[in-house]
């Protein structure tokens, strides 16, 4: 029997509720601040492109990707770095 649209939707919410908590969980994080910090983080990025966009007077995203790749990239090595120290200091 086919799922009706509120079941498929709880389905979804369900599978998400899931990753989320599991994710949560990973870090270290209660579900509440995870998907705060998420939230945040997201705008953030998103924020970021636009910015980014503007300043090259573009509106294909696309246009600005090498930009994009080499922020990300440098945002995972500076956390790394952070985290590698935090874990360093916890060891001595």
């Amino acid at each position: 029997m086919a799922m009706t649209v509120t079941e498929r939707i709880e389905a979804r919410y369900q599978r998400q509720l899931s990753i989320d908590a599991a994710r949560a969980n990973h870090v270290g994080k209660s579900l509440e601040e995870f998907r705060a910090e998420r939230t945040k983080q997201i705008k953030r990025w998103a924020d970021r492109f636009r910015g980014l966009m503007e300043a090259a007077g573009v509106d294909d995203p696309v246009q600005i990707l090498p930009e994009l790749v080499q922020e990300v990239t440098e945002e995972a090595i500076r956390h790394a770095r952070l985290t590698a120290q935090a874990v360093v200091r916890t060891e001595l």
